[in-house]
């Protein structure tokens, strides 16, 4: 398991000005073991004298100089193979050369988020009781070709530039140090594929998505406005030297995504994979906003602005003595957030446990996200790899009709009729209602129904879904009003 680790920014100057060197210094991605992207043009870079020419060449027979700027940095865009290896990379200065060997050429995945993102493949301590079948998986993890890179848990005022990161390969010595989620995503996708996979793992537990977004991202949300000038504050007393301000933690405003999410750079990826919600709980419909502007901050920051990225809906879970909505406001907002383009959302409703917020059937999240990246990402899935989503209610006879997409066929109900459903009427009471499956739809009927204004699914903190596709992919919890 990873050490947490808080760095100071009065420290980072030293960090960030690394100029003098006996060779050429390289972001520590680029390391032995590394998998970088297939057939792309991958952004290279790291550090030199001002003005100082590099090369960086590559093994399969690709090469690209630049200088390094005033600052004494260097990038270049270096094309990469067909899947396959290993490589050798070697950069070049005129103070020598250094070579990394052992580079595969694959697919990239940045994989992000909470504790549940965050949760090991084996069992650490009662909160990570580590997940089902973790023997047998662990066992028979023996894979050079999946490879993962965990990013060292830093918070920082301003950006950093090294992940603190090695690349390792899945083996039963350390796959079980992998996160759950990471791993089963990036070995469906190998089995699928039949190409080397890499995943970039950098999480944080307990974790907001105000502390992996920007700061200039978070301008349109007041509620974190003022911690957001407290992080500016100390960015400013690092470039003026002066001693910074005591505070920074893990959830403030642009700490991880200073500290975890920076050091990756543009580093060439085919997309990201999400993990978090939970600890937006308090302010759940804002989350609808703030969730789609941080997927947008980080599609534009590593260049790359049609990155797929799959995210997992929340999990059901008894929060104590939660009787309000939050929880299911959270989940909707995840679920509108599928309006961003090139999203797809994993559905967690059969799979939550009431007494543990990290559920251990992580092989069925991993495994879900990998058939979610084939449809939307590798096209060799149709649609019906998606989770179903409603399209919308209308009122139909004497009831209302809930249409679904993404249902392969059709939907099926582990109950005779599926349960869950509720409408309201007018006076605002919310009534259960009687579901019968219809193809891709759902009629619901019940009294006073005629009246209704909106409907809802699975509206709870915790529930187990009824509703599935013929692929027994669960479908997202909602609400929406009547047409």
């Amino acid at each position: 398991m990873k050490r947490s680790v808080v760095v100071s920014v009065s420290v980072l100057s030293g960090v960030l000005g690394q100029a003098a060197h006996a060779q050429p210094d390289v972001a520590d991605l680029f390391a032995d073991g590394m998998v970088i992207q297939a057939d792309r043009d991958a952004p290279v870079w790291g550090w030199a004298e001002p003005g100082s020419r590099v090369e960086v060449s590559g093994s399969w027979g690709e090469s690209r100089e630049t200088t390094a700027t005033d600052a004494g940095t260097w990038q270049v865009e270096l094309p990469t193979p067909p899947p396959g290896g290993p490589f050798e990379m070697t950069f070049s200065d005129p103070s020598g050369s250094r070579t990394i060997g052992d580079v595969l050429s694959g697919e990239v995945w940045i994989a992000s988020g909470q504790s549940n993102m965050h949760m090991r493949v084996r069992y650490l301590r009662p909160q990570y009781r580590g997940v089902i079948g973790r023997r047998d998986a662990i066992a028979t993890s023996d894979d050079p070709m999946l490879r993962v890179l965990d990013v060292q848990e830093r918070v920082s005022a301003t950006p950093l530039r090294e992940t603190n990161g090695t690349w390792t390969k899945a083996s039963p010595e350390s796959t079980g140090d992998f996160s759950a989620v990471a791993y089963f995503f990036g070995r469906a996708l190998r089995e699928r594929l039949g190409v080397p996979v890499g995943v970039i793992t950098t999480d944080w537990g307990g974790t907001r998505a105000e502390a992996w977004t920007p700061l200039d991202d978070l301008a349109p949300f007041p509620g974190v406005a003022d911690d957001v000038a407290a992080v500016r504050a100390m960015a400013d007393a690092n470039e003026t030297g002066d001693k910074a301000p005591a505070g920074l933690n893990h959830n403030s405003p642009a700490a991880l995504y200073h500290g975890m999410i920076a050091p990756l750079g543009n580093f060439a990826a085919r997309g990201f994979v999400w993990y978090q919600g939970e600890s937006n709980r308090q302010n759940a419909n804002e989350y609808a906003e703030l969730f789609p502007t941080m997927i947008g901050a980080w599609r534009r920051d590593t260049a790359n602005p049609d990155a797929s990225f799959l995210y997992v809906q929340i999990a059901p879970f008894r929060y104590g003595k939660e009787t309000d909505d939050r929880t299911a406001w959270v989940r909707e907002s995840q679920r509108r957030s599928l309006r961003v383009p090139n999203t797809a959302m994993v559905v967690t409703a059969d799979i939550g446990e009431p007494r543990d917020i990290h559920p251990r059937q992580k092989r069925a999240v991993g495994d879900r996200l990998a058939l979610a990246s084939l449809a939307l990402t590798y096209g060799v899935e149709d649609d019906s790899a998606l989770c179903p989503v409603p399209r919308g209610a209308r009122r139909s006879g004497e009831g209302v009709a809930v249409a679904f997409e993404h249902t392969g066929g059709g939907l099926v109900s582990t109950q005779v009729s599926p349960t869950g459903f509720e409408f309201r009427t007018a006076d605002g009471a919310w009534h259960a209602a009687t579901a019968e499956i219809s193809v891709d739809r759902v009629m619901l009927q019940g009294p006073g129904i005629r009246d209704a204004t909106e409907v809802r699914y699975l509206w709870s903190p915790y529930h187990v879904g009824t509703l599935f596709d013929t692929r027994s992919l669960p479908a997202s919890p909602f609400v929406l009003p009547i047409e």
